[in-house]
């Protein structure tokens, strides 16, 4: 018996930086763990120029272009896409990333984009059914049992059998036993000279925070301490150019038995010989309790982190001035709360980095006035340790 050689679709996955940093995609190593063995996929760096995009294009002739789309980078985003579909016009492009929640941003891509489909929310196995669906099919080519899975899984959204607008597609949930079950090939990212790579551990959060969009939804969902262990051991094997990991959750202390148990393993593994590691954190997730229910920074904890060869701790700080944080919906803490656990990271040897959001509507010039304050004063007596960058509200 003759055995058939069936083409697998090819798949091309961007996510462009807003400028010519490099930032290296997680998402997009989940998507490529989600369709693995029913598609041959390439990832190409988030530095990428336009002229290779669509060099790569030519060259590679997907079947589906993939484009993350996060705050900063959408004009790239939008354009790269436009220009990997000039060079590979049969290809069908999919728009995923936290901004597809934003209606505006939505809207720009139906108008400006030459894509066939946004995926609103996580996208790993959503993408995984859109290959299905789709296969080797050229775009405007779909049959009318393609367009009818598709018109199924798309909700109230633009689709015309032969000329494919962009559709609405709702995004799926990985549960935690799916993200420890997938098996993340971090060789899909190209080397480069930059020492650091980007981890991602965790999905969904609890907090309120009015300027999120909150594409993981309110769920924490969390990779074991064992399943992070293996994939910085992967890092270790194939990116030997790689020096520092950064966590990119944004509540990665949310479970302190979760992350007490990792920096026992990442010592037990000698892989702060390896690493060095940053995080960001909540400030209420770094505090420990007293027997009168006073909270205080949780030095032991500190300690601990110090010695895994812990370097930056990123805190979810907002602002100095507690009606501002109220406004913006952060979880509850005093601002000397706040102050003695920048200053105790400090101390511990560590920086300490917290972003600063102005310009509310009850903002008033005395609250600006306190926040650059307090930044000044704690970045000069630590020496430099405790950073700040800032922003206005959105």
């Amino acid at each position: 018996m003759v055995r058939r050689n069936i083409e697998k679709p090819r798949i091309l996955l961007i996510s462009p930086s807003q400028d010519e940093r490099k930032f290296q995609p997680p998402g997009l190593l989940h998507l490529a763990a989600a369709i693995k063995g029913k598609a041959e996929v390439k990832i190409l760096p988030s530095d990428a120029s336009a002229m290779r995009v669509r060099n790569e294009a030519a060259s590679f002739k997907p079947h589906i272009i993939g484009v993350s789309m996060h705050f900063g980078n959408e004009a790239n985003a939008i354009g790269y896409a436009n220009e990997a579909k000039k060079a590979c016009m049969d290809a069908h492009v999919v728009f995923g990333g936290p901004c597809i929640l934003v209606p505006e941003i939505n809207e720009r891509i139906l108008r400006h984009s030459s894509g066939t489909a946004t995926i609103e929310g996580e996208a790993d196995y959503t993408f995984k059914e859109l290959v299905e669906i789709i296969g080797t099919t050229p775009a405007g080519k779909l049959t009318d049992e393609q367009a009818k899975k598709l018109e199924e899984k798309r909700g109230t959204s633009l689709l015309h059998l032969g000329k494919f607008h962009p559709a609405k597609l709702p995004g799926d949930r990985l549960e935690e036993k799916q993200m420890n079950t997938l098996k993340l090939n971090y060789g899909l990212l190209e080397r480069d000279n930059a020492e650091w790579m980007t981890v991602s551990t965790s999905r969904g959060c609890p907090n309120a925070c009015i300027f999120c969009t909150k594409p993981h939804g309110n769920k924490w969902r969390a990779k074991s301490p064992r399943t992070i262990i293996q994939e910085l051991k992967e890092i270790a094997l194939k990116h030997p150019e790689k020096k520092v990991v950064t966590f990119a959750d944004d509540t990665f202390a949310l479970s302190r038995k979760r992350l007490e148990e990792l920096v026992g393993l990442i010592r037990k593994n000698r892989l702060h010989q390896r690493f060095s590691f940053t995080m960001q954190a909540t400030i209420p997730s770094m505090l420990t309790v007293g027997k009168v229910g006073e909270r205080t920074p949780d030095l032991k904890l500190l300690k601990k982190l110090k010695e895994a060869n812990w370097t930056r701790i990123e805190f979810g700080l907002e602002n100095f001035v507690e009606k501002e944080r109220e406004n913006l919906g952060k979880p509850p803490h005093t601002t000397e709360e706040a102050i003695d656990l920048l200053r105790g990271t400090a101390r511990n040897g560590m920086d300490a980095g917290a972003f600063i959001i102005l310009g509310g509507d009850d903002t008033h010039t005395e609250d600006i006035m306190e926040n650059g304050y307090w930044a000044a004063k704690l970045h000069k007596e630590s020496e430099g340790r405790i950073q700040f960058s800032a922003n206005r509200t959105l």
